[in-house]
This record gives C-alpha cells, sequence and structure tokens, in this order.
C-alpha cells in the first residue's frame, strides 16, 4: 500500500523450490497486490532467451513475463543474461585448478548487481512499459572467462572442454533424484552451449569481481 513502482527479482536460484510456485505464482501474487493498492509500475527481473529454454524454471519466468505484460499496469520485463555472481562457480573451479566447459567458443556478457540496480532505476523513472535485453560491458567467451579466473588466483590455466553429447545422460541421472537440481543445470548448461549476449551497460568488469574475491 502506497507504494508508485515495485520491482520483483523474485525467483528460485539454488533454494530446493518449485519454481513455478516462485518464479511465476508468487510473483503473480506481488502483482495482485500492486494493482489493487494503485500502483504505477512493475519492473521484473526476467532472463535473457527465456521464451526459449526449455526447463521448468523458464518456463515459469515466462509465464509471468506474460502475465505481467497484459496485467494493463505500466510493465517493465529486464533480462539480463547472467549476473557476475553466476560466475563463482568458474572462480571456484580455477581455485581448485581445473576450468570445464562445454563450448570454449560461446559468448557471454553477465552483468554486476549494481549495473543491473541502476539500470532498472534508470528504466523506472522513464516510465515507458517494454522489455529490454540488458548485460555488461564486458563481452567473453567461455575460454576468456576461464582465463581470467585463473589469473585472479594466481595459476597456470587448465581447460578442459567437455563434449555436449554427455549432458542429457548426466541431466537424465540427477532427475531420477533430484529433479530440482537437474532443472538448474540444464538451465544452466543451457546459456553455456549458445551465445548470450545482450546490449552493454555498466562500469564493473568481471576481472575486477574476481580479483576482489580472490584476494
Amino acid at each position: 500500500a502506497g507504494s508508485d513502482h515495485v520491482v520483483s527479482a523474485l525467483g528460485v536460484t539454488r533454494q530446493n523450490a518449485d519454481p513455478w510456485t516462485i518464479d511465476n505464482l508468487a510473483n503473480k501474487a506481488v502483482l495482485a497486490s500492486a494493482l489493487r493498492h494503485g500502483a504505477n509500475s512493475f519492473t521484473y527481473v526476467n532472463a535473457l532467451g527465456a521464451e526459449r529454454c526449455p526447463t521448468r524454471l523458464t518456463r515459469a519466468k515466462t509465464a509471468f513475463a506474460r502475465a505481467l505484460a497484459g496485467s494493463g499496469i505500466t510493465a517493465q520485463i529486464i533480462n539480463p543474461p547472467a549476473y557476475f555472481s553466476d560466475m563463482m562457480e568458474v572462480l571456484a573451479m580455477a581455485r581448485r585448478g581445473l576450468v570445464t566447459v562445454f563450448r570454449p567458443e560461446v559468448r557471454i556478457n553477465p552483468i554486476h548487481g549494481a549495473d543491473l540496480a541502476a539500470y532498472v532505476v534508470n528504466r523506472m523513472e522513464e516510465g515507458s512499459t517494454g522489455t529490454w535485453d540488458v548485460g555488461g560491458p564486458d563481452t567473453l567467451t567461455w575460454e576468456e572467462l576461464a582465463h581470467l579466473a585463473f589469473d585472479a588466483v594466481g595459476k597456470r590455466p587448465r581447460v578442459l572442454a567437455v563434449p555436449a553429447w554427455v549432458l542429457p545422460p548426466m541431466l537424465g541421472l540427477t532427475g531420477l533424484f533430484n529433479p530440482r537440481l537437474a532443472d538448474t543445470a540444464r538451465f544452466t548448461t543451457w546459456n553455456m552451449l549458445r551465445d548470450c549476449v545482450a546490449p552493454a551497460t555498466g562500469t564493473h568488469h568481471l576481472a575486477d569481481f574476481y580479483a576482489d574475491h580472490a584476494r
């Protein structure tokens, strides 16, 4: 009550929760409250290419994005390719001495949370309805990203390209024991198999982020 603008980044990450319940239904509950209390706009942080990715997580995100777009409120949908925090697993692998990737040449430009927040506020203050793809200032291949991580931890680069054909049996086996984990892994690997590059913004660089965390 009393809020003019609502921004939601509500979604499942590593929690053992159903994406349909959180990313779709919980966001719809927040939207219903915003509409009921007369908010002027609703900004949703979605994911780049979510409508094309065949996972339960992205189906839930896409369902809510469509509901928001048709709700009548000023709807703003922001699609980042990935966050710097998502890249911490690469730094962890570099510390262990080996980074595994699926397609070393595939490109991505993850964005720092602060840069994404600034972009969201700019769109919110602008007040227009729309959908925007937004990434960080540096576009890197997964091999280049791995080398940044090795540089940060001061280790000799060792990058192993894993063939993509191992994914279906591996994910199928994981799904027998933990469907939620398998869906998350399917989403992550989907993004590692194709370019995920959005228009660049921001001033934070992944090399600096890695260097800070390596210290």
